[in-house]
């Protein structure tokens, strides 16, 4: 929930922020700005930006995805698919898709009180805002904050495996003040919706699965400074559980593994730090495709925006917020919070909170889709003399142009490649390389690995070593000699 400091700071600033002299020149995205002006309205598709692992906005320095080489997936015009209307749902905060009922989204309600009884439900919706049922949750301790909502693997019938059932999660996560030590996801078998029927009103407890998973950040080095949190997300590989906190710059990604106690208290692990950048401020809502691959978080300022993080098949999600982004500009949304990917994860959905009469529902649709960076694996070193050996690995690239280079020094900061012979690599399996390396120096250890480049990033083998022969000494080759 945006708190209404903001709104208050705003109002007095306002003729400042339209004369554009608050700290900052005219129309930037640091200044307040004109609301309107800075933000997206339907025009075409949605032009990417990739953020470079500096955290540089590219707003700035004006570097688009093509410029630097890489591979974000497209989005096309955005799509009102309907609009959210009714009065006890006008403060919509989190958005997810079901994962047993297609064409069903699954969103709730902000702050408690906002309508009398309503802060303990979540609504079962389709794509043009009509409500398919109400479930309330009768579980204590009642809501608090809830600020987003997810879907994804948890335990069904006792079986502690993580593929075994869909479940919505719930996230308690809010906290303006920076007050409470702990915070609590509500997770709940989802529920069977048929849009045939007329919208049903269900009572939800223990006693039909739903338990509470209580979390606490961690302290030391890595607490946030700031709880506050409106991003809850459930990896669908695993069943893990990242929170993503709202006012801290930069914001802190932290994760609750799979399986989460619902007797006890969790401590989470810190994750990542994202980037400093306009983009990545006053996080408020995210979500992750149902095959894994794709990550976004959405930014409500005075321009809203998705980021995407793009993961590599066989990769976490600590590695894939490691790397860099791809920053979409968003349609205007007043206070939107709310965005999640569609059941097979080809566009997104957004909703803002707003407390007016109706709000659109927005629909991005991918039109491409992103490549994977090559997949790299270091092998052996053979054929090794005093003064050369040959260095093997394999590199899958993915479906893109690879180039490919061996690494070899020292030490493992390396300082010499070679390209690889077959480089470069095309195709979607693995290709064995190898390179002959010479001029090496005699009973020396060496590190190497093999390194991959295409449009979607880098791949890189692990670190190996091999020792070179040793020289023959002059006096061996006398004796030999003298033996004929």
């Amino acid at each position: 929930m945006r708190s209404k400091s903001r709104f208050i700071l705003w109002l007095i600033c306002c003729p400042l922020c339209i004369g554009g002299a608050w700290g900052t020149a005219a129309g930037s995205e640091e200044g307040l700005g004109i609301f309107v002006d800075l933000q997206r309205q339907p025009s075409g598709p949605v032009t990417p930006y990739r953020y470079p692992a500096t955290g540089d906005d590219p707003t700035e320095n004006d570097r688009d995805l093509n410029a630097l080489g890489s591979a974000c997936p497209e989005v096309e015009t955005e799509q009102q698919t309907g609009s959210l209307w009714r009065s006890d749902l006008d403060e919509a905060s989190g958005v997810a898709p079901s994962r047993q009922n297609p064409g069903v989204l699954w969103v709730h309600n902000d702050y408690p009180g906002s309508h009398p009884g309503d802060a303990d439900q979540i609504y079962a919706m389709d794509a043009s805002g009509a409500i398919l049922g109400t479930y309330t949750i009768s579980v204590t301790p009642g809501a608090r904050d809830p600020e987003d909502i997810a879907v994804g693997p948890g335990p069904l019938n006792g079986e502690d495996n993580p593929a075994a059932g869909h479940y919505i999660y719930w996230g308690d996560i809010g906290d303006n003040s920076n007050q409470y030590v702990e915070i609590r996801v509500k997770r709940i078998p989802e529920p069977l919706v048929d849009p045939e029927l007329a919208p049903v009103s269900v009572t939800l407890s223990a006693e039909d699965g739903v338990d509470v998973i209580t979390l606490r950040y961690p302290t030391g080095e890595h607490a946030p400074y700031h709880k506050d949190a409106e991003t809850l997300m459930v990896d669908p590989l695993n069943g893990d559980i990242y929170v993503v906190t709202k006012r801290m710059f930069p914001n802190k990604v932290y994760r609750a593994a799979y399986p989460q106690s619902s007797s006890g208290t969790t401590t989470m692990a810190y994750v990542a730090t994202l980037p400093a950048t306009v983009g990545l401020a006053w996080i408020t809502g995210g979500g992750i495709s149902p095959d894994g691959r794709l990550i976004i978080v959405k930014s409500d300022g005075v321009t809203d925006r998705a980021n995407i993080w793009i993961r590599a098949t066989g990769t976490d999600m600590d590695e894939a917020l490691g790397h860099s982004s791809c920053l979409y500009p968003l349609h205007a949304e007043p206070q939107g919070e709310a965005i999640g990917f569609n059941l097979d994860g080809t566009g997104f959905y957004t909703v803002s909170e707003a407390h007016h009469d109706s709000e659109p529902i927005w629909y991005y649709p991918l039109i491409s889709e992103p490549e994977d960076a090559p997949t790299a694996t270091t092998g052996s070193a053979s054929s090794i003399t005093p003064s050369s050996g040959t260095l093997k690995g394999t590199v899958n690239p993915n479906g893109a142009s690879t180039t490919v280079v061996f690494e070899y020094g020292i030490t493992t900061d390396y300082g010499d490649t070679a390209a690889a012979i077959q480089s470069p690599l095309t195709g979607t399996t693995p290709q064995a390389v190898s390179v002959p390396c010479t001029g090496l120096a005699p009973n020396t250890v060496y590190h190497f690995r093999v390194k991959a480049d295409n449009s979607a990033g880098t791949g890189y083998g692990s670190d190996l070593m091999f020792t070179t022969k040793g020289a023959a000494m002059p006096w061996l080759l006398l004796l030999c000699e003298e033996e004929r």
